[in-house]
Order: C-alpha cells, then sequence, then structure tokens
C-alpha cells in the first residue's frame, strides 16, 4: 500500500471512531507511521478537502494540530456546503470530487454523476470547432446544417444570421421519456425566500410582458410590435440589438408574441400541432445504466468530438469523419450499451403486457 493511502486510512479511521472528527499533530503522525510530515500535509490537501466534503482548520500556535471535520448535515445544509466551497469558479479535478462526493452520499444518482462528469470533462469538446448552426451561416461559412427546430424556428435563425432560411422536415416529432423532462424549472433547496420563486415561475407561466422581456427584450429599444407579431425597432438589427433571446427557453412560450415572419397566429398552429402529438410506445421507459457508466462517459465524450462537424458540416469528408466516430464508439463500448438497454426494455414491454 502506498504511504499516501495509509495516512488516507489512518485519518479515516480516526474519523469513523470520534463521530467526524479528527484532531492530528503532524509530526507525531508522521513518526507513528514512518514518513515525514509533508506527506502528511499532501494527503489531507489532496483528499481531506471541501469539495470532498470535509472541514479543515489549523491551530494556530498549537504545534502542527490540526483538526478534520466530516461535514454530515442535511441535504440542505450538504449543498450549502458544496457552494461555499465553490467560490466564483472550480477546476475539473474539485467538479469531480464534488460530484463523487455527492453520489457516495446518495445526493445524485450515478448516472448524473457519469452524465455531469462527462460534460465538464476537458477532452469534452476536444478538436471541436465552437461555430455551428447559424453562426457558420451567418459567417459564410456553410449554406446548411442539421438541427432539432419547432414551428417557428426559421424566422428566428433568419433574424440571428441575416439569410433568408427554409427548414425541411426530416423526421416526425416523437414524444417520449426525455421530452417531458428536457426543459424543467424548480426551485432549488439553497432558495433564500422558496415562495418569492414560486411566485417568479407563476409569472413565468401566466405574465406576458415577462415572457416577452425575457425572450424579446425591452420593448421600445429591442422590439416593437407590428400586426401581431414582434419585430427589430427602425435602425436596429440583429447585429446591433442589446438584447434578443428565444421564446422556448423560458415559462410559457404560448403567450409570448411571435416573431417577425412567424405569423400573429403562430401560437394557435404550435398548438394544433401538440394536440396532434405522437407519442412513444416507450414513453414511462428508463433504464439504469450503472453497469455501464465507464462505457457512457466515453461514447458520450466520442459523441461531443465529433457532433459539431458533422452536424455542421464542417467535416470536409464527412463518411470518412462519421466511420471514425463510429470505429471510436464500437472500440468505447457502445454495443454493451445498446444491449443493456435492450435487455431492461424487453423487460419493461413485458410488464406492461
Amino acid at each position: 500500500m502506498k504511504m499516501s493511502d495509509l495516512v488516507a486510512q489512518y485519518i479515516m479511521k480516526m474519523l469513523d471512531e470520534s463521530d467526524g472528527n479528527a484532531e492530528i499533530q503532524r509530526n507525531e503522525l508522521a513518526n507513528s507511521l514512518g514518513c515525514v510530515p509533508s506527506q502528511i500535509n499532501y494527503v489531507i490537501t489532496s483528499r481531506f478537502t471541501p469539495e470532498q466534503g470535509y472541514i479543515v482548520e489549523s491551530r494556530r500556535g498549537g504545534g502542527g494540530y490540526i483538526k478534520i471535520t466530516r461535514v454530515t448535515t442535511d441535504r440542505r445544509g450538504a449543498i450549502m456546503h458544496i457552494v461555499n466551497s465553490i467560490g466564483d469558479k472550480i477546476s475539473t479535478a474539485s467538479a469531480q470530487a464534488i460530484l463523487n462526493n455527492m453520489s457516495a452520499q446518495d445526493m445524485i444518482s450515478e448516472y448524473d454523476r457519469v452524465l455531469i462528469s462527462s460534460a465538464i470533462s476537458d477532452k469534452a469538446y476536444a478538436a471541436v470547432s465552437q461555430e455551428y448552426n447559424v453562426n457558420l451561416i451567418k459567417a459564410g461559412t456553410v449554406f446548411s446544417t442539421i438541427s432539432s427546430a419547432e414551428l417557428g424556428g426559421e424566422e428566428l435563425s433568419e433574424a440571428i444570421c441575416g439569410f433568408d432560411l427554409t427548414y425541411v422536415k426530416v423526421t416526425d416529432s416523437v414524444c417520449g421519456s426525455d421530452t417531458t423532462h428536457k426543459f424543467g424549472f424548480a426551485v432549488p433547496v439553497s432558495a433564500t425566500d422558496p415562495e418569492a420563486a414560486v411566485k417568479f415561475l407563476n409569472l413565468l407561466f401566466t405574465n406576458a410582458d415577462i415572457e416577452n422581456l425575457l425572450a424579446w427584450g425591452v420593448e421600445g429599444r429591442d422590439w416593437v410590435e407590428k400586426d401581431g407579431e414582434a419585430v427589430y425597432p427602425e435602425g436596429v438589427t440583429s447585429d446591433s440589438v442589446a438584447y434578443h433571446m428565444g421564446d422556448y427557453l423560458n415559462g410559457n412560450q404560448f403567450i409570448t408574441i411571435p416573431w417577425d415572419g412567424s405569423g400573429a397566429d403562430l401560437r394557435d398552429v404550435q398548438q394544433e400541432f401538440q394536440n396532434g402529438l405522437v407519442f412513444s410506445p416507450y414513453m414511462g421507459f428508463n433504464a439504469d445504466t450503472s453497469e455501464v457508466s465507464t462505457e457512457i462517459t466515453s461514447c458520450f465524450g466520442i459523441i461531443e468530438q465529433y457532433r459539431k462537424q458533422l452536424s455542421s458540416g464542417s467535416s470536409g469528408d464527412w463518411e470518412a469523419t462519421l466511420d471514425e466516430m463510429n470505429g471510436k464508439l464500437e472500440a468505447a463500448g457502445i454495443g454493451k450499451i445498446v444491449e443493456c438497454y435492450q435487455t431492461q426494455l424487453d423487460a419493461w414491454l413485458a410488464e406492461q403486457q
């Protein structure tokens, strides 16, 4: 066993035997374990950090005494400890330590840990063009891209890139389990005034003025109403507007005024489309992917590495790029992931009979 592991194991034993509190003297501990004090310091600073759920205090004038406390509070207290330990920035290693600690304390699922770990990985966006979709069209790099969109999306993209666009539907929209929680709103346990937060959420779904403000900006400065649509004021363009977002990101889209070119009746058209939505026969199915968490992490990173290149056509030889990506996915174990999902899906479908 490495000396660092031995030191960490010794301190963990002290914490377990003392209800999560341990007071050590570096020189004494180093002598008893047969190491140098600097090794004790290394273990404490690398394995007993705030991100990992510990509070370390040094006693001034105490001959090198250090007090280590394991944070053992309720869920709300634990989350506040994490928030306070992050500050205004955080390294990838510290973020991974927090995720591991949250998973170990059952604050998040293993699936969530893997998913978030993949998203914050330094390698997740390696060698990927950061410009894609309408940004590439605006720059004149490409003339066509592949992306998900909704009714009224053409006008929003045209307003951003300054070109006339035509959307061509490739596949039909299907509502599945993931659709129901793609955009979620909630009040965090750390909210200082949860009642006010809930009141604001209610306004997002009932107050058209707030929805229009969040979607298009300040009326009169960023947009004006014309024939039932929101348009840029005279002299304002997509390049000069102070604020312009989208009508699908916050709250109730159906009370937001449509953007220029969408048609004043866009919300009625969208409602009719939604009423005829096709639901997936697998609606309600969710797989337990804990046994393939490593493979999912690897495959997620590979997909992110190639996604923007392939969706925008900026990869050059797309067939070779696609083959390269598929080869890496196979090597990373995507077949094992498919098998895991298929086995559970078959069992789930049998239960629905």
